[in-house]
């Protein structure tokens, strides 16, 4: 595992780079590179405090520009059958040459705390079949693979 990282809740000071990061998982995902969208989502995320977003930050000297390494950004819900509240995990990216470094597990583990400090009774996230780094990240943090439901989902636009 390589050097801590700084993990902050990203405000609107943070904007640019949470932008910027979301932006880069989003062509990871096959979409079009389009800054100007990552931000107005994330400042709407931000500004409504819809999601709680954390950015991991490289450990610099005091005073030079920080660097951002990831991020993960989280949707609270509720779960109806303990009748508590949950969060999806939507987003989870980390730069690939910042990679292998523990950066994603960090960010993980900020979740999980996070979760906790909020009462939460579950953390529940989807990744693609081929991602096997994510699944045995998720795996080795005590996530369970659902075997038991199918996932559907109704496009609407």
């Amino acid at each position: 595992m390589g050097a801590q990282a700084k993990i902050t809740q990203a405000s609107l000071c943070q904007l640019d780079a949470a932008a910027g990061l979301f932006n880069c998982y989003r062509q990871f995902y096959h979409q079009a590179d389009d800054i100007e969208l990552a931000r107005r989502f994330i400042a709407k995320r931000i500004e409504q405090k819809s999601s709680v977003i954390y950015i991991a930050y490289a450990q610099l000297p005091a005073g030079s520009t920080e660097q951002p390494l990831g991020f993960i950004q989280l949707y609270p819900t509720f779960s109806s059958i303990s009748a508590k509240e949950s969060l999806i995990l939507n987003d989870l990216y980390v730069y690939q040459e910042h990679r292998g470094k523990g950066v994603a597990r960090q960010l993980m583990l900020t979740a999980i705390e996070y979760a906790k400090s909020q009462g939460c009774v579950s953390i529940s996230l989807e990744t693609h079949h081929q991602n096997h780094n994510a699944q045995a990240l998720y795996e080795s943090l005590s996530f369970k693979k659902d075997e038991g439901f199918f996932s559907y989902t109704l496009d609407i636009q």
